[in-house]
């Protein structure tokens, strides 16, 4: 009965081993997959702040540009108000 019951023991504790293998395996298995999502996540993130940025700098050249166009407008009208007024 010894022999039996080392032999349940030992076939226990292999048991044992192969589920915390399979178990560290899996729990690798989610860390990388954890880890794969956490960088797609990031590159997302870092793509919607350059996206983001781009926006902004759009934005802000629009308003260069009618500032320009506003500066241009009256810049014309001042040199013919003045052209005008200089010469009657």
């Amino acid at each position: 009965m010894n022999f039996a019951r080392d032999a349940a023991d030992i076939i226990i504790e292999e048991e044992e081993k192969k589920g915390e293998e399979e178990e560290k395996k899996w729990e690798e298995e989610v860390e990388e997959e954890g880890e794969e999502e956490e960088r797609e996540w990031e590159e997302e993130e870092e793509e919607e702040g350059e996206e983001e940025e781009g926006e902004e700098e759009d934005e802000e050249w629009e308003e260069e540009e009618a500032l320009m166009g506003k500066q241009l407008f009256l810049t014309i009208i001042f040199k013919f108000f003045f052209k005008y007024t200089y010469k009657h």
